[in-house]
């Protein structure tokens, strides 16, 4: 029997019917498998005897949106103290069929930039603050002004403030403007 098949997968070979006189043993685990990453449900899993790289995503629920669905990488031990790293294609043939060993573990990986959220935060004097969806490069300032209801009659316009954090190179606008100011001029 294979319980977790059968509540994941519906598979009634996994779920066989019950007799007169049976007895059902359910031992502890003496072996586990796991799985990382873009799919529905990671985690560790009871390692079964014929378990492969197809079958463990498919328990784990399949791919998430956005997963990498060509290939894998699966962490395997080739010592008590030492494992070892490999891809595999899950498009060449017997790829996504690999046998899999007691605790293997298999890594599924997010395609990069895959429906990445680009956002603005808005505060202040504007009739709707908040989180914006901004497509980087293309909107504007103002675009995002008006996206957030304009500004309140309380807005103070020559306070406002446009801060650019996370990694992005942070600009002095008052040092900028300085700096086009000629020393002889500046008192």
């Amino acid at each position: 029997m294979d319980l977790v098949r059968y509540r994941r997968l519906g598979d009634l070979t996994a779920n066989p019917p019950i007799l007169d006189g049976d007895v059902i043993h359910v031992p502890y685990w003496k072996q586990s498998i796991h799985i990382h990453g873009a799919v529905e449900e990671p985690g560790e899993y009871e390692y079964v005897l014929g378990d492969t790289i197809e079958s463990l995503i498919e328990i784990a629920g399949g791919f998430r949106p956005g997963a990498q669905t060509d290939v894998v990488e699966v962490r395997e031990f080739v010592s008590d103290q030492e494992a070892r790293s490999i891809p595999v294609s899950l498009k060449e043939a017997g790829g996504g069929g690999r046998p899999l060993k007691d605790s293997d573990q298999i890594y599924v990986r997010y395609r990069p930039e895959y429906r990445l959220v680009r956002r603005v935060i808005v505060e202040g004097e504007v009739r709707f603050p908040g989180s914006y969806g901004i497509n980087e490069g293309t909107d504007r300032l103002l675009d995002v002004l008006e996206k957030a209801g304009g500004f309140t009659d309380e807005a103070s316009l020559h306070e406002g403030q446009f801060i650019r954090s996370k990694g992005a190179e942070k600009i002095d606008l008052e040092f900028e403007r300085l700096k086009l100011i000629p020393v002889e001029d500046m008192t």
